[in-house]
């Protein structure tokens, strides 16, 4: 991950942790209201903040999947046969690793519309909690960008991957995934 995409996702992250804490009161103040529109508020802010756990496991054990797909690249081998077997197995987790990176960027694009809902069944515009649920929902559309961007990467290392170790039709495959997260960055811009 680039220097600055890394910065960026870390910041991202830190104003999520506020946000959270910041959501946690105001979900106990909500439940003590009792009222059925604060409630219905209350159940789209925690539907969003369990999106974005779920897609920030789902990056951690992308990431965990990745170190391991290096350390297949990088080891020693004595035999063409095994180089070429430890590159599938990277492949394999380079392509699963892009899996979970796409599907933590769709867990984050549902925590930006359920941040959206929330700010819309605010009661006042100019809240400061309204305020805030706007700007979780453009961190979650921020971090979602940079999931696919992410995703994209490493389809395209898994298919190169495969294209060395001599498997065209898995190489097809991981081409077409690569292809379409670039339509959906595209489509985002």
């Amino acid at each position: 991950m680039k220097r600055r995409t890394y910065r960026t996702a870390c910041s991202l992250w830190g104003a999520t942790v506020v946000f959270y804490l910041f959501s946690a009161v105001s979900i106990v103040i909500g439940a003590e209201q009792g009222a059925s529109a604060d409630n219905q508020v209350s159940q789209w802010e925690r539907a969003a903040v369990n999106y974005e756990w779920a897609a920030m496991a789902r990056q951690d054990a992308a990431q965990a999947m990745l170190s391991q797909s290096k350390l297949l690249r990088e080891a020693p081998y004595d035999t063409e046969k095994e180089h070429r077997k430890n590159m599938l197995y990277a492949a394999a987790k380079d392509s699963r690793s892009a899996d979970l990176e796409s599907a933590a960027g769709s867990s984050y694009d549902h925590a930006a519309d359920n941040w959206l809902k929330v700010s819309k069944r605010g009661k006042n515009k100019d809240d400061s909690s309204d305020v805030g649920s706007r700007n979780m929902a453009r961190f979650a559309k921020q971090k979602a960008t940079i999931a696919y961007q992410r995703a994209a990467e490493l389809y395209e290392l898994a298919a190169q991957a495969y294209f060395d170790s001599g498997e065209p039709l898995k190489q097809a495959a991981l081409s077409q995934k690569a292809a379409r997260m670039r339509e959906k960055l595209a489509m985002r811009q």
